[in-house]
């Protein structure tokens, strides 16, 4: 048999040999890095696109059903039409859609959200933070009035250095 495989360390535990039973690749399939497991081409998709969203605080509710194939879409259920919305109408002649299928599965993410904010400690009203405190900038602004003092102090002491060295001049008679 070959030597165990680790697996990543679990939370409050050790790690797992990959060839134990019950460890997860015995349960779960094989659980190999992804680099080492073949990817099969992909040709074609289909995605299947639902939701369901609550606008606050305006409370408007508004669901989708959206279905695409290679990334172009066939068609949407609009929930408040209730009603299939084909991209092209042409797609109708080659198949159907009940629209009645895809407004159940909205029906249910609506519930679910409901349900979802009623166990959530959610309020209607509009949550408006606390303004920061400002952060104090004492070091900074002594350093600032320092250094601003000390250009001053400068600027200063060299205009009166500079008329001293022109009355030296003049009175040596250096032009």
């Amino acid at each position: 048999s070959p030597p165990p495989v680790f697996l990543e360390s679990l939370p409050g535990g050790g790690p797992i040999p990959s060839n134990v039973a019950g460890s997860p690749s015995s349960c779960c399939g094989v659980l190999k890095p992804p680099s080492l497991l073949p990817t099969p081409a992909v040709e074609d998709t289909l995605v299947e696109l639902d939701f369901f969203q609550e606008s606050f605080p305006s409370e408007k509710k508004s669901g989708e059903f959206l279905l695409e194939f290679d990334n172009e879409e066939i068609l949407h259920v609009d929930w408040e039409k209730k009603q299939n919305v084909w991209r092209l109408p042409d797609f109708q002649r080659f198949t159907s859609f009940e629209v009645q299928g895809a407004l159940a599965n909205i029906a249910v993410m609506k519930n679910n959200m409901e349900v979802l904010m009623k166990r959530s400690n959610r309020t209607r009203a509009l949550n408006v933070s606390k303004a920061p405190s400002p952060i104090p900038e004492t070091m900074e602004n002594v350093l600032c009035a320092l250094g601003l003092a000390f250009g001053i102090l400068g600027i200063i002491a060299g205009t009166i250095l500079f008329f001293k060295a022109m009355r030296m001049n003049d009175r040596r008679g250096f032009i």
